[in-house]
């Protein structure tokens, strides 16, 4: 769920603003903004992510660990989990790109040229 929300959000709530520089063709503050969107993305992520990651197996005992879900069934899942998390901040960044491509109406597909 955080990797279909938070990234589609922060892509969702930047385009308008890289699609208003892109028509003015300011350049320079386009690619300023989306640097900086992006840093602004993975200084929160990161930090998130560690923080995710290093209580995985807590998140996991706490959600799943009744009855037929075993202390083995937890390590297991929260390893995974863990390696789930580290997508995140990569996730953010390649929304924001997605979204920086489509306001330069560069989104074209190559089948469409011929």
């Amino acid at each position: 769920m955080i990797l279909a929300v938070g990234p589609t959000a922060l892509g969702t709530a930047t385009f308008p603003r890289l699609s208003k520089l892109a028509a003015e063709g300011d350049w320079t503050t386009w690619r300023s903004h989306l640097r900086s969107y992006a840093l602004i993305g993975l200084a929160v992520t990161i930090p998130l992510t560690a923080l995710l990651v290093r209580f995985s197996t807590p998140i996991v005992r706490l959600l799943f660990e009744r009855g037929a879900f075993t202390a083995a069934n937890t390590e297991i899942v929260s390893r995974v989990q863990s390696f789930a998390f580290l997508q995140i901040p990569l996730a953010v960044v390649f929304s924001l790109l997605v979204k920086a491509i489509s306001s330069r109406q560069a989104n074209y597909c190559c089948c469409a040229l011929q």
